[in-house]
């Protein structure tokens, strides 16, 4: 009978040891999923806050050549012959609007890319 104990308690022994490897080897896992993920966010970030930077900057860009387009436009007013600059990376939709319609008004329009 205490044969029998024995063999059972080993076995019970043995289960749990073998849990515990793959419990250890379960977080293991997860450690290394957790850090991966870790630096993947870090580097997320630091995209997001490189496009923030070029959104920014396009922005400012974008109204410079509003302001511009609008000064263009006051100091023609009266003549037939417009001038547009227009940086083909940012242009805005008031910009085509704006030219659009000088299209339409002038016999001359010279645009400059």
């Amino acid at each position: 009978m205490n044969d029998s104990l024995f063999v059972s308690l080993d076995r019970l022994l043995l289960e749990f040891v073998f849990q515990y490897e793959q419990d250890v080897s379960t977080k293991e896992d997860m450690i290394q999923r957790i850090n991966k993920s870790f630096e993947d966010i870090k580097q997320n970030k630091a995209t997001i806050c490189k496009i923030q930077e070029t959104i920014n900057t396009t922005d400012e860009e974008i109204g410079h050549y509003c302001k511009h387009s609008k000064e263009i436009k006051d100091n023609c007013s009266g003549s037939q012959h417009v001038m547009f600059f227009i940086n083909m990376k940012t242009i805005c939709r008031t910009d085509l609007l704006f030219v659009k319609k000088q299209l339409k008004k002038t016999s001359t329009v010279h645009i400059l890319i």
